[in-house]
């Protein structure tokens, strides 16, 4: 009995999992252009912020992922994305995980839309313009005739 005591307190724990390490991947789907660009997929690698650390008890825990509904314009590194719960027999605990990218690695990668998208605006405020101008002109000389 004294061995077991003096093994408990001698035991220490070990790394299951270390920080960073890439868990899981999610599979979002969004609109490079809100409401009219093309559809696009990406995949989200989550990692830990902190080490799982257990004792070896030479059982293999359980590994159970819970991922939020999320919106890939609001992935932050800072901001959790989901837990994964790990348990062994009577024994579990949670940690968050994070995503590996940022709204600003999306929009990075979309920047081609959006450069196109702000051409074709810029193209169709200069055209509007440029035909009210014309417009204006015809009605002048049309007045400027008959009187």
């Amino acid at each position: 009995m004294e061995k077991l005591v003096e093994y408990s307190f001698t035991a220490d724990k070990q790394v299951y999992l270390e920080k960073g390490k890439e868990l899981q991947s999610i599979t979002l789907k969004y609109k490079a252009i809100p409401f009219i660009g093309p559809t696009r997929t990406i995949k989200v690698p989550v990692t830990l912020h902190k080490d799982i650390s257990l004792y070896e008890t030479g059982l293999t825990p359980e590994l159970n992922y819970n991922i939020d509904d999320i919106s890939p314009w609001k992935l932050s590194a800072d901001k959790p994305v989901g837990k994964v719960d790990v348990k062994i027999r009577n024994y579990s605990e949670s940690y968050e995980l994070f995503p590996n990218i940022s709204k600003m690695q999306i929009i990075k990668d979309n920047a081609l839309y959006y450069i196109l998208a702000l051409l074709a605006l810029i193209i169709i405020v200069s055209s509007i313009i440029i035909i009210r101008i014309k417009f204006k002109r015809k009605k002048r000389r049309k007045k400027s005739l008959f009187r």
